[in-house]
């Protein structure tokens, strides 16, 4: 399997050092293709508020969760939200454009976005390669979203939001500072420069003046920062069973299977929580399960006796109704927790169109 980051994006050895050459080369094309695209930008037709979410990093920053944090803190206060994403993992994702409904396969919707409809059926949720063309549908089906949400918007081709939210990781939130593949980066450390509102986020794990961690010197009237940490709140059951209370996995044994980014965030906030892990198994992002797969998951269960077989959400939106891990399986949910610069965050949502008497505060 492919993991990301792969270790040398997380420091300056040999392997980052000979694979940098050629990512100067691939990130000079990407800067002008994205330059280009930014020129000719548009904001899609809607009087909606426009928040994208995204990242300089190429993956596992954690885009997704805070699409869900914003959602979440915003419809709980009685806006009506809409999320349009790409849904990384589809068929035809590069052409399709559907509405996302509860009873979808994530094959033909993408497990993030069946994941965020499953979670929270009332919103509207969209994926469109071309974000453009989701609100298109969103305005032609006859919603009317309060705020409309980008997931993974930063770098996407022709469109300008009212505001961008970038999401970094809490430890070492530009890894080796280096573009893709010779470090975790999308674009240089240097375009934060340019955007509003900066969100570390951790996993229960301390981290160290994660600004500091940036090394980039910023103006007084640079990003503002928040600290928001992922916390799971339950583990659930997929099968029969009762749902644990996260104090329920001190001293337990966990087997830890994911098919995402960054397993090793997921790994840290099991471990945060005092469970053992006995055992993972980590697949590569998007990752189907099916057949032969899923008899080595549950054979490794088996290996450890008594142990929980634990797995994410967005794991749990790919595993079919008829599979056997579902008989064995629970998921770890989780939220954002606003633990720093909550203010920065109820500013960043009052600036947006149609929300400056918005005073719900930040969760």
């Amino acid at each position: 399997m492919i993991r990301f980051p792969q270790p040398w994006m997380l420091r300056d050895g040999p392997a980052s050092r000979l694979l940098e050459p050629f990512a100067r080369l691939t990130g000079s094309l990407v800067d002008r293709v994205l330059a280009e695209d930014r020129a000719a930008a548009e904001r899609p037709d809607t009087r909606a508020a426009l928040l994208g979410v995204g990242s300089i990093w190429a993956g596992g920053a954690g885009k997704t969760p805070l699409v869900e944090y914003f959602g979440e803190w915003v419809s709980g206060a009685g806006r009506r939200v809409a999320v349009v994403t790409r849904g990384y993992g589809r068929d035809d994702e590069d052409s399709a454009v559907l509405e996302v409904e509860t009873n979808m396969d994530s094959s033909r919707a993408g497990d993030e976005p069946l994941m965020l409809k499953r979670q929270h059926p009332q919103w509207r949720i969209v994926c469109a390669a071309k974000r453009k063309e989701g609100v298109r549908l969103l305005m032609d089906s006859g919603a009317k979203p309060d705020l409309i949400l980008f997931d993974d918007s930063l770098q996407s081709r022709g469109l300008i939001c009212d505001m961008h939210a970038v999401a970094l990781p809490a430890r070492q939130p530009v890894g080796n500072g280096k573009r893709f593949p010779a470090g975790p980066l999308r674009e240089p450390p240097e375009r934060l420069r340019a955007l509003p509102l900066i969100c570390f986020i951790s996993d229960g794990e301390p981290a160290r003046d994660p600004e500091r961690g940036l090394n980039i010197p910023f103006s007084h009237d640079g990003p503002r920062m928040a600290m928001l940490e992922r916390r799971i709140t339950a583990i659930e059951p997929m099968g029969p069973g009762a749902v644990l209370a996260p104090e329920d996995l001190r001293g337990k044994r966990c087997v830890l299977f994911a098919g995402i980014a960054s397993p090793g965030r997921f790994q840290r906030a099991i471990e945060h929580l005092g469970g053992e892990v006995a055992e993972t198994l980590w697949y590569a992002d998007h990752h189907r399960y099916a057949g032969g797969g899923e008899r080595k998951i549950l054979r490794a269960l088996q290996r450890h006796e008594g142990a929980l077989l634990i797995t994410t959400a967005k794991d749990a939106a790919r595993i079919s109704p008829s599979s056997p891990l579902r008989q064995q399986a629970r998921v770890a949910r989780t939220r954002l927790v606003c633990t720093a610069g909550g203010t920065w965050l109820l500013a960043a949502v009052r600036a947006l169109p149609g929300f400056s008497g918005f005073h719900a505060a930040p969760p």
